[in-house]
């Protein structure tokens, strides 16, 4: 099938979706999944991409309306279960896209509310999920499967095995936003968010603490993945569940996931030094900080400092101390610029959420006799 065709075929297919053919065409769904279970790669990831396309028509219709979209979840999900558990072993470019689109119609169908269907497994599309979140992806010098990781950070966020993990960690953090946490979650959900909080996400969590300690030890791991497990876990500090698997690891999240995040990249550096301009529109962006790591760490040490507060800062203000004591007695050329500006960031960030009495021990915790004024990037533009 030609390029055009295949555009042709997709858009034919959603405008076919936005009016009642479903009700008048009742072998259109069967025809799609009769083609995902062909041996033709490109005919069944059109047919995937078909059927995503027909989901997402209905995937904000309140409940009343969402009788098609339940009646396509009972349909396919069990075609897609299967094709899942065929597809997860191999470790082609075209494995990659296929299982994407499976992780996207799944989001579609689950995004705004959840499937009023029965039979449907949901642990198996979890257990799949944190296998694909398990999955090792080495550099293209390793010889491994997957092979030929590109090199460049562009290329990398584009290559379908880093997508299809970004869309494991958007799926797992939505749910656990939406349906994981029972004092959010609305009554309907409450038993779901009850079983989810006590299994689900303690399994999850996991894969996502490895992906993080991955970065953490040098490998790559694309913004967008960083920023999602960020958030995941924040989202766990606040439920007892998961926060008691959490808590044994406290301190290398503090000081080797969140401050690392906090201090500037390189860059940054680059961006401030050819064009200040340029970086002070990018730090205020806010599509820019709905995007960022930064922000993502800076939400998880926001809510270990007010929810986990008697955890958190023992370990944390030390830790503050020793990077401001290093860089105080380090002589100037030597200096350790980007730690002291995110120690700084640290501080700032805790104060917003801490009563005024913990903010002045924080700071009398904090306060070096004789310190040399001296000012980072960041003082610099958030006054």
């Amino acid at each position: 099938m030609t390029d055009e065709a295949f555009v042709a075929d997709c858009t034919l297919t959603l405008v076919l979706s936005c009016s009642t053919i479903l009700f008048r065409w009742p072998s259109l769904i069967p025809t799609i999944l009769e083609n995902i279970q062909s041996n033709d790669v490109l005919r069944m990831y059109n047919s995937l991409l078909a059927l995503r396309k027909v989901a997402k028509r209905y995937e904000y219709k309140k409940k009343e309306e969402r009788k098609p979209l339940n009646d396509l979840v009972q349909a396919s999900f069990p075609c897609l279960q299967q094709l899942l558990g065929a597809v997860l072993s191999y470790s082609t470019i075209e494995a990659a896209q296929v299982l994407k689109m499976c992780l996207k119609i799944f989001y579609s169908c689950t995004n705004f509310s959840l499937p009023e269907v029965e039979g449907i497994d949901v642990c198996f599309w979890f257990d799949k999920i944190a296998q694909i979140l398990g999955k090792a992806l080495p550099e293209a010098s390793e010889g491994l499967e997957p092979a030929d990781q590109p090199l460049t950070k562009e290329e990398r966020t584009a290559w379908p095995w880093w997508k299809l993990k970004k869309w494991a960690t958007r799926i797992i953090s939505h749910f656990i936003q939406r349906y994981g946490n029972p004092r959010y979650a609305s009554k309907e959900y409450r038993d779901f968010a009850n079983y989810f909080r006590s299994n689900t996400a303690v399994t999850l969590l996991a894969p996502v603490m490895n992906i993080l300690a991955n970065r953490a030890k040098g490998s790559f791991v694309t913004d967008d993945v960083h920023r999602m497990c960020l958030g995941y876990v924040n989202s766990c500090v606040e439920m007892s569940p998961t926060y008691k698997v959490l808590k044994p690891h406290l301190q290398f999240i503090l000081m080797s996931i969140v401050f690392p995040t906090l201090c500037l990249t390189d860059e940054d550096l680059r961006l401030f030094e050819h064009d200040p301009v340029e970086f002070i529109r990018k730090v205020h962006d806010p599509l820019g900080d709905w995007l960022s790591p930064l922000i993502a760490a800076t939400s998880l040490l926001q809510t270990l400092a007010r929810y986990r507060q008697k955890d958190t800062l023992p370990v944390l203000l030390p830790f503050i101390q020793k990077v401001l004591m290093e860089y105080i007695h380090t002589p100037p050329e030597n200096r350790n610029y980007r730690d002291k500006d995110g120690a700084l960031v640290a501080v700032a960030v805790i104060a917003k959420v801490t009563t005024p009495r913990v903010c002045c021990v924080c700071v009398m915790y904090l306060s070096i006799v004789d310190a040399p004024p001296t000012y980072t990037i960041h003082s610099q533009i958030d006054p």
